[in-house]
């Protein structure tokens, strides 16, 4: 570890002390009523990263899965059913331990900038997915759409191990996850439909919100690029060895 040579005789690094220093800003008060004064770029970034929420992406991954490959075969209440759980488990039930932290003071704020506060949170968004997981091979679900979902889990895990030492960008990790996911449906032919505009749009968007993060200052592009890597490739090992 580095230590910081400041006077105070901090023992953070740089990047710990901004974080503290993020942290420290976000929860200074601002009147109920006040204006949004930030650049359109920001209020831009701001809305694409909140459509593009590691809150939502495994559920638009689901979607994707009942609707746009083989198993749209399967009865329409039972795709609304799976696709229903799933976004309790991996959206409802993560937005209320977030929201959950931030009133017990564990979590300074609902982006969760500070580093060391998502120790809270990893744990919850882990086992969410591994319930999903289960739930899909209960209701007998394709091998590889549990797959994708341990896949997920398994990213958390290592983003929740890296995330000791460094900061890892859950947003780009989401984009990875989408990424892997259309291309492993492309590749072994589970959708009858022409995937390359999919394929294409899942670049765009992982474009897209790895740009907002980038402006908005969340994320460095080492994160970034991080995120993609470890998610994608945790996805894709777990969906080849489930599929």
């Amino acid at each position: 570890m580095e230590f910081d040579n400041n006077p105070t005789g901090s023992l953070y690094t740089t990047t710990q002390a901004a974080e503290r220093t993020a942290s420290a800003i976000n929860k200074t008060p601002q009147p109920e009523n006040a204006p949004d004064t930030r650049p359109a770029s920001e209020k831009f970034a701001s809305a694409i990263s909140a459509a593009f929420s590691p809150l939502l992406m495994p559920s638009y991954c689901a979607m994707i899965a009942f609707w746009a490959t083989r198993l749209s075969a399967a009865p329409e209440g039972a795709r609304l059913t799976s696709a229903i759980v799933i976004l309790l488990l991996t959206c409802f039930l993560p937005l209320a331990a977030l929201l959950g932290a931030v009133r017990l003071g564990k979590v300074s704020d609902t982006r969760v900038r500070d580093r060391r506060q998502r120790i809270y949170l990893y744990p919850v968004a882990i086992v969410s997915y591994i319930l999903c997981a289960w739930y899909l091979a209960r209701v007998h679900a394709p091998s590889w759409l549990s797959g994708f979902f341990m896949g997920v889990a398994l990213s958390c895990i290592c983003a929740f191990i890296i995330n000791f030492k460094w900061k890892i960008s859950a947003h780009a990790a989401a984009c990875g996850g989408m990424l892997a996911f259309i291309l492993y449906i492309a590749i072994t032919g589970l959708s009858d439909l022409f995937f390359l505009p999919w394929i294409t749009g899942a670049v765009l968007i992982t474009g897209a919100v790895g740009s907002s993060r980038l402006i908005l200052k969340a994320h460095t592009i080492g994160q970034i690029i991080a995120g993609i890597a470890v998610a994608g490739l945790c996805v894709t090992a777990m969906m080849v060895v489930f599929g």
